[in-house]
C-alpha cells in the first residue's frame, strides 16, 4: 500500500469515528431530493463567533462547515459533487445536522487525501 493510500484510508477513519469529539452523522441531499440510503459520518462545525486576527476583537460571524470522504460519498451512491448553486429560484444542496438545514454555498474537494470540505449556510425553505 502507497503512502498516499495509507493517508486517504486513515483520513477515511478519523472522519467517520463518531467516538471522537468531531465526528458526526448528516444528511445530503441533492438538488433532485436524492439522499443515502447509507448514513454519512463526517467532521461538522457549526461556529458562531469568531476573531478578528488583527485586533484580537469577537467579531459577529458564522462558520458552518463539514468534511467528509469522497469514498463516501461515492459509496452514498451520489451522481455528483455538492456544489454551491448561486441562483436563487434553484434547489441548492443541502446538509442537515444537529436539528439544523443549511445549503451548500462552496465546495472544496482535495483529490490527493479523498476528503470534501463544503461550506455552509443556513438555509430556510420559504412556504
Amino acid at each position: 500500500m502507497s503512502l498516499k493510500q495509507l493517508a486517504r484510508d486513515t483520513l477515511r477513519q478519523i472522519l467517520n469515528d463518531q467516538n471522537a469529539a468531531f465526528g458526526a452523522e448528516f444528511v445530503l441531499t441533492a438538488p433532485d431530493g436524492f439522499t443515502s440510503a447509507l448514513p454519512l459520518v463526517g467532521r461538522t462545525q457549526d461556529i458562531a463567533q469568531m476573531i478578528d486576527p488583527q485586533s484580537g476583537v469577537a467579531v459577529q460571524g458564522r462558520i458552518a462547515t463539514v468534511a467528509l470522504s469522497l469514498a463516501d460519498l461515492t459509496a452514498g451512491g451520489y451522481a455528483d459533487m455538492p456544489r454551491g448553486i448561486p441562483e436563487t429560484n434553484a434547489k441548492p444542496w443541502l446538509v442537515a445536522f444537529e436539528g439544523n438545514t443549511y445549503r451548500v454555498t462552496d465546495s472544496n474537494p482535495d483529490r490527493s487525501l479523498g476528503v470534501l470540505v463544503l461550506h455552509l449556510e443556513f438555509y430556510r425553505v420559504l412556504a
